[in-house]
């Protein structure tokens, strides 16, 4: 009976000693790792999984460390978020160990942060290692590679350089080219235009400032052809001037055309569509013809009917319609007379001047 208490005493006596060595450290219990933790500011592009294969551990590991930093996404990283991972790398040494030591005979390329290194012709596991304070093992687990490439980027594991803001690259601006343009503001689009007629307009950006009209007909053939230049001050070196030319056409009445502008050497165009009139009966759209009566000048009823009334002063009116009698041209508009609209003819004698949409 003596001997049995006395085995049971010797083995409480080793099971007291044994205890703390088969009981976790505090630091184990825990969750933590030999080597202790360090910080990680994240970079665009970075995964957890990334992150791990640089710092030896997984990303679950870091993940539950920063859960609430990164909330219930892992995928969820955010650029500048600031990760406390574990420092499991070197092979058995601490995070504090790993810096860069300087170039060594076969380990001279740029240190690429926060992180990186670039393998220049040479290098090896080792060397790199050396340079760095990193285990060959280590490097080998966070590039997933056996061997370090020439002429490519790896990961250090641990290195703690300071993240730097990416360098941007200035995009170059290309040289702004005016364009160059050409713009016809008379006659109107669609104008009815009488037998001789005058081309307007506008340009810029035109190198030799040079205008050309082409009056075509209906079926596209050039009819009538004029040269010009630009005029303004500034149009010798690109800029904008106004431009005009005339035209005497003989086409039938009611028969449609166009009128172009263009500048040799340019891509600059202009058209529009107009109608012929040939000095013949010819009837104007709302405000495309204005003619101006001098004063004391007569109003008829007719072409060479009988007068109306007499303008008692110099004024504008709008031209419905043009006749031709007797090789004159007279106009019709409408006046006023005794609270009425009345229409009224004018012969071009009796007018100082007609716009040219007329």
């Amino acid at each position: 009976m003596k001997q049995k208490i006395l085995i049971v005493l010797i083995m409480a006596v080793l099971l007291a000693l044994l205890l703390p060595a088969l009981t976790p450290a505090p630091s184990e219990a825990a969750g933590q790792n030999a080597y202790g933790y360090t910080t990680y500011v994240v970079q665009h592009g970075d995964t957890l999984a990334s992150i791990a294969r640089r710092y030896c551990t997984t990303w679950q590991e870091i993940y539950q460390l920063n859960r609430t930093i990164i909330g219930p996404d892992p995928s969820h990283l955010v650029a500048g978020m600031v990760l406390t991972v574990p420092a499991n790398c070197n092979g058995g040494g601490s995070c504090a160990n790993v810096y860069d030591r300087g170039w060594l005979p076969h380990a001279q390329g740029s240190v690429i942060p926060p992180n990186g290194y670039w393998v220049i012709r040479g290098d090896t596991w080792y060397s790199i290692g050396k340079r760095f304070g990193v285990s060959v093992s280590a490097l080998r687990r966070a590039n997933g590679q056996y061997y370090p490439y020439a002429y490519t980027a790896v990961v250090i594991p641990c290195l703690n350089a300071i993240p730097q803001p990416p360098v941007p690259i200035p995009t170059p601006t290309p040289p702004v080219i005016p364009q160059a343009y050409i713009a016809i503001t008379s006659p109107p689009a669609n104008a009815v235009l009488p037998a001789s007629f005058t081309v307007s307009g506008v340009g810029g950006n035109l190198p030799a400032a040079n205008i050309v009209v082409s009056v075509k007909d209906q079926n596209g053939v050039i009819i009538a052809q004029e040269s010009t230049v630009l005029q303004g001050p500034n149009v010798g070196v690109g800029g904008e001037g106004s431009w005009s030319v005339q035209f005497t056409i003989n086409e039938p009445a009611g028969a449609s055309g166009t009128i172009e502008a263009t500048s040799p050497g340019t891509n600059a165009f202009a058209s529009i569509k107009v109608f012929f009139g040939n000095g013949g009966s010819v009837d104007y759209p709302p405000g495309q013809c204005q003619i101006h009566v001098r004063a004391n000048e007569p109003g008829y009823d007719q072409p060479n009917g009988q007068v109306l009334g007499i303008f008692p002063a110099a004024t504008t009116l709008e031209a419905q319609h043009r006749e031709r009698v007797d090789n004159m041209d007279w106009y019709r508009a409408s006046v006023t007379i005794g609270n009425v609209i009345t229409p009224v003819w004018l012969p071009a004698t009796s007018l100082d001047s007609v716009s040219n949409g007329c």
